[in-house]
């Protein structure tokens, strides 16, 4: 049984219809629930227009921003957005951009995460500008010719193992699980299921602690990207080649939740503990 999402159902974009198909439930819920937002307020339901799609062409701020500009939802803001774009509205990416600064990021004091915080963008972000900056700064230096009976040819690491480490350069030994490069975007995955009632009910996963949900989010996201990749597909923008985990909106409206992600978790849980 889908819970009351709280106050901000009054401010959704969509008829009572659209909300119900959303929300998996009926459009007498969605009555109820909007009533109940308006005691809980003092506000009137009403349904927000959505800019014309000139006006969301032309808006330079984040999704967030758009969200915070017109009074509704993330999750709505992302719903004009899409809308827009399927209507032939060049929109780009409504995430935070922030331009690579240069080689002199090697001499910036602090860790990836402190360096993250400070510019804005994710410690992943960080380390491919500090890989950027080294191959920038690195001189070339001449080494003499192998004989070719010893030469070894080094098999090319693939980009997602680049976009989960960071560096050009993969360690001896490593024991960090990949889902550590997504701590901060998985936490905010695990939060929206809750906040937007996107588990099963009494579901497994209220049960784990915080690194095991993580890495069955972390497994499950790419288990049915590999699956079936149309599903996380982007208008406008098409197939990604991988799930962008950091963008939270997108991967919590993609219908890969509720039953489907305890059935598939139930099984895992199952697996691990044999």
């Amino acid at each position: 049984m889908t819970k009351y999402p709280g106050s901000f159902i009054i401010h959704e974009f969509g008829t009572n219809k659209e909300l119900a198909n959303i929300y998996g439930v009926s459009e007498r819920t969605i009555y109820r629930w909007k009533q109940k937002a308006s005691k809980e307020t003092g506000a009137k339901p009403r349904k927000p227009r959505r800019p014309r799609n000139s006006t969301l062409q032309n808006f330079k701020g984040t999704r967030k921003e758009l969200a915070k500009k017109y009074g509704v939802s993330e999750r709505t803001a992302y719903r004009w957005l899409a809308k827009a774009r399927e209507q032939g509205a060049e929109i780009e990416s409504r995430q935070n951009k922030t331009k690579y600064p240069g080689a002199f990021i090697l001499n910036e004091y602090g860790t990836n995460k402190e360096l993250a915080s400070i510019y804005g963008v994710s410690e992943r972000t960080i380390a491919r500008w500090k890989r950027r900056a080294r191959s920038e700064t690195q001189p070339e230096v001449e080494t003499p010719e192998q004989p070719a009976e010893e030469t070894k040819k080094e098999e090319p690491k693939s980009d997602f193992y680049e976009e989960l480490f960071g560096d050009s350069e993969e360690p001896e030994e490593t024991t960090e699980e990949p889902f550590n490069n997504f701590d901060e975007d998985l936490a905010n995955i695990s939060n929206s299921l809750l906040e937007f009632d996107l588990l099963a009910e009494n579901s497994l996963f209220n049960d784990l602690d915080a690194d095991l949900k993580k890495r069955y989010l972390f497994e499950y996201i790419w288990f049915k990207f590999d699956e079936n990749p149309m599903l996380f597909y982007v208008p406008g923008e098409g197939i990604p080649d991988a799930p962008d985990i950091e963008d939270t909106n997108h991967i919590t409206n993609i219908n890969i939740w509720g039953n489907d992600f305890e059935s598939w978790l139930k099984n895992q849980i199952e697996l691990d503990n044999t």
